[in-house]
């Protein structure tokens, strides 16, 4: 795996697996890029955190919850298009409409979902 995708699966674990309520701390962090990577890797810490700096200042924000001394200790990403009562209103919306197949209804529904993390999902 090498940087960019690394960065790229960062991105991916953020908006997957983390919200509000599900936070990751940088071994976390490593132990899922190790899981979702193809080849063996085992990136540093410091590139870790270095990537998520990156991520955070040019792609998206990232949550950094700290401890006593301002160093973060976990991450999240917490900035989501929708909120979730606007999902579950959307997801009412779709499932009510009559006029839109079950097919249909089945993939808008899979497609809302994608626009949280698959903990609230």
């Amino acid at each position: 795996m090498n940087n960019r995708q690394r960065v790229i699966e960062i991105i991916k674990i953020f908006e997957e697996e983390s919200d509000e309520n599900n936070s990751f701390t940088i071994s976390q962090i490593i132990d899922k890029l190790k899981q979702r990577a193809i080849e063996n890797i085992n990136p540093s810490t410091a590139s870790v955190k270095d990537d998520i700096r990156d991520i955070d200042e040019l792609y998206m924000p990232i949550n950094m919850e700290t401890k006593g001394n301002g160093h973060p200790i976990k991450y999240s990403y917490q900035e989501r298009l929708f909120e979730l009562h606007e999902l579950k209103m959307l997801m009412d919306a779709v499932t009510a409409a009559r006029f839109i197949p079950i097919k249909d209804t089945k993939s808008l529904l899979f497609k809302i979902k994608k626009l949280t993390s698959k903990n609230v999902a």
